[in-house]
């Protein structure tokens, strides 16, 4: 996230000190990851969905922000001004039911991990 400009930096409250601590601990733990499924009936208008998700996040700091380690060695959560949240589109329409499950299982195995940067 360094090619954003920051809106702001806060320190953490206790709370977040301590989840922090336990997913950099806790290496490979799903414990503070919630992944949410929705089901659309009809044609899907890709570019009004991805334009309505950057205006949740555009209005929402929380949403544009993360957790970065100073070089004194502080977390600190940084909210930036503006962020780009891509949209990945896969099609699973001509697959039968049981492909699909199957993939929505490797899907969700594959939950990113979010890269921890330094801050000034």
């Amino acid at each position: 996230m360094a090619n954003y400009s920051v809106e702001g930096m806060y320190p953490l409250s206790q709370l977040q000190e301590g989840m922090l601590f336990h997913a950099v601990s806790a290496t490979g733990s799903d414990a503070y990851i919630v992944q949410v499924q929705f089901s659309f009936g009809g044609t899907l208008n890709v570019a009004a969905f991805e334009e309505a998700w950057q205006r949740v996040i555009r209005h929402h700091p929380a949403l544009r922000t993360g957790f970065e380690w100073r070089r004194d060695g502080r977390p600190m959560q940084v909210a930036y001004d503006q962020i780009v949240c891509p949209l990945g589109i896969e099609n699973w329409g001509d697959v039968s039911p049981r492909e699909r499950e199957l993939r929505l299982v490797r899907f969700l195995e594959r939950a990113p991990a979010v890269p921890i940067e330094e801050a000034d």
